[in-house]
């Protein structure tokens, strides 16, 4: 059984160019957003770093429903990127519950490959701000999570 655990995909960049930016929020300049992934699949989670690399937000993943709701528990992210299609005991909207009822004020947007309007339909009655499907184009990726951070969504 493979160990589950979050860890903090924080500025994948060579350690001199995170260490200046890391030094850079320190002094107040650039206020940093925390956005929390949840999704299983590894590449789907690197894909996402990648995409939101630069636009200055603290990428942290987590590859279970349980250890992203005790993430959220620890960091109270700004923002959740959750997969809706999640395995095991508990799927993504089963988290979405969760997550409303722990921390009602955090935004979440349903990222997804099964483009099943039920499902989509019921996350968004559940409060998730925005549903995007798979594959997704990182520019709308970023305008979403953008409009969300604003809460234009």
């Amino acid at each position: 059984m493979a160990q589950e655990h979050s860890r903090r995909l924080h500025w994948a960049v060579h350690p001199k160019v995170a260490t200046s930016l890391c030094g850079r929020e320190a002094r107040g300049a650039v206020p940093t957003v925390r956005i929390l992934v949840i999704d299983d699949d590894p590449n789907q989670v690197q894909i996402l770093l990648t995409c939101l690399y630069g636009d200055g937000y603290e990428v942290s993943a987590a590859h279970t429903g349980e250890s992203g709701l005790a993430f959220i528990d620890r960091s109270q992210p700004d923002l959740v990127l959750l997969d809706i299609g999640l395995p095991g005991d508990m799927s993504g909207i089963e988290v979405l519950k969760r997550i409303r009822a722990v921390n009602p004020a955090v935004g979440v947007i349903m990222v997804t490959g099964n483009t099943d309007p039920r499902r989509a339909r019921a996350a968004l009655e559940l409060g998730a701000l925005a549903y995007i499907d798979k594959p997704y184009d990182c520019a709308y990726l970023k305008r979403v999570v953008a409009m969300a951070l604003r809460g234009g969504v």
